[in-house]
């Protein structure tokens, strides 16, 4: 089963360009979201409480915002954001390979000794390292929300040939 995540931005600024929603969450409300974000953002009842404040539709759109004067609450579920992202840099490998996996052009940080899936990336053009920000080729992508197919013989396949010695999966 694939557990939906969501990344969920609290900030406390001054947000006086930021329009309000019109019923703005309450302060009581505001404070414990907040706090549930601060405390443990992967925890089911800080889902809970963001999908009851602001909508699973809304989370999954992007659209999930709501105010109270200086604090905001922006959420949208991570796997959309990669998604219809046009472009992920990051230095996490989890979030570098589902990039990969949707199809999002992706830009790895990571300094440290890369792990044998992130090579094979690599070697494939797949997932590209960046040491210079110069490099980074940005253009905004076509056919976004188109899903793409995959064969689930080919993840296989790949699975097994990194499990050979050789890289042969036969």
């Amino acid at each position: 089963m694939m557990r939906t995540s969501i990344a969920a931005i609290a900030l406390s600024a001054v947000a006086l360009f930021i329009p309000s929603s019109g019923l703005a969450m309450e302060r009581a409300a505001m404070d414990q979201i907040l706090a549930m974000a601060k405390a443990r953002p992967d925890a089911p009842e800080f889902r809970q409480a963001l999908i009851a404040r602001l909508g699973d539709a809304a989370i999954k759109s992007g659209e999930a915002f709501d105010s109270n004067g200086p604090d905001f609450i922006w959420a949208v579920e991570a796997q959309s954001l990669v998604a219809l992202a046009d472009l992920v840099v990051s230095a996490g490998g989890m979030m570098n390979r589902e990039a990969v996996a949707l199809g999002t052009p992706v830009y790895t940080t990571y300094g440290g000794r890369l792990g044998g899936v992130d090579e094979a990336l690599i070697r494939s053009n797949r997932l590209r390292p960046l040491t210079d920000p110069r490099a980074l080729e940005l253009e905004k992508r076509t056919g976004q929300g188109e899903r793409i197919r995959r064969d689930p013989g080919l993840l296989v396949d790949l699975m097994l040939g990194a499990a050979e010695p050789d890289g042969d999966p036969g």
